[in-house]
């Protein structure tokens, strides 16, 4: 799992690769639909010390974009039977 100090010490333009990252793993079955909605909630709030909410609101749009394309899906899934 990603400690929020692994997202403090990111440089702004990777800051969506760590949202990504985390977000994945979260998407895991083993990770309660509920739990995932927190964390990801918490770790928006928490990232206003670092990070000013414009960079913050990007990295999570563009992460969970991309998580959500059926082509990115479909990728991980041939790789995945590879």
């Amino acid at each position: 799992m990603l400690s929020l100090v692994e997202l403090a010490d990111n440089k702004l333009n990777c800051l969506w690769e760590v949202v990504e990252r985390l977000d994945a793993r979260l998407r895991q079955p083993d990770v309660p639909a509920d739990t995932r909605k927190v964390l990801l909630a918490s770790v928006y709030i928490l990232l206003g010390l670092w990070y000013n909410r414009f960079s913050i609101d990007t990295a999570f749009t563009r992460a969970i974009a991309l998580l959500e394309s059926s082509t990115y899906r479909g990728i991980l899934e041939d790789g995945r039977r590879e």
